[in-house]
């Protein structure tokens, strides 16, 4: 009988894990999918509609544990984006296709909308007109190898997808092609296959340190 007990325990405890995962996967989908058709407020245009694979990799994160990560000197994928930016909506399909045809099993998604901070050039002066998290900014310096200057700082961009290679930032790309002027504009073949290309060659760079959790090697 205790036997069959810690049996049953065991079951339970490895199908709640299976959910966890599960839930992220879905959380994703149905947070992204959502905004679909609907009205962004910051410029009221039509958020792109786009259909998010159930097998999606992505498992929600923080700049914290991000940080935490590049600490332990760990091997990952990361992409710091949010729901309705127009941009990240642009190339999330093709990534996710991609990361599915290279196996890849876990992606961190960190929202980056509410932790950046904000700054203006005002009569040739930078003002400050939010403070960033502070987790973001510890971010900022452990990834500033790679990341793009902004105004007079080095600044996470959505999207941004990053790999990390035992603790070190080795490569950036947002997956955008150049004929692409404007985040709500019609997607061609060309500009999906550019943004395929370059999130093949963002798994390539860590096929010399994945581990069986970030890809099935």
């Amino acid at each position: 009988m205790k036997r069959l007990k810690k049996l049953l325990i065991l079951f339970l405890c490895i199908t709640c894990l299976g959910c966890a995962k599960e839930s992220d996967n879905m959380k994703f989908k149905k947070e992204y999918e959502s905004l679909n058709n609907t009205t962004r407020e910051k410029d009221n245009k039509i958020i792109r509609s786009i259909s998010i694979d159930e097998n999606n990799p992505f498992v929600y994160s923080t700049c914290e544990e991000i940080s935490n990560k590049i600490n332990d000197k760990e091997t990952f994928i990361v992409y710091f984006g949010f729901a309705d930016c127009p941009w990240c909506r642009s190339v999330l399909e093709p990534f996710i296709q991609c990361s599915n045809d290279n196996k890849i099993a876990t992606v961190y998604y960190v929202d980056i909308k509410d932790v950046r901070d904000e700054k203006e050039e005002q009569d040739g002066n930078v003002i400050i007109t939010k403070e960033g998290d502070q987790n973001y900014m510890k971010l900022i310096e452990q990834l500033s190898s790679i990341l793009p200057d902004y105004v007079d700082e080095k600044r996470i961009m959505a999207p941004s997808f990053i790999s990390i290679v035992n603790g070190t930032p080795t490569l950036l790309v947002d997956g955008i092609s150049e004929d692409q002027t404007d985040g709500y504009q019609d997607l061609t073949d060309d500009m999906i296959s550019y943004s395929y290309s370059q999130f093949q060659l963002l798994f390539d760079s860590i096929s010399g340190g994945c581990s069986a959790i970030e890809k099935q090697c």
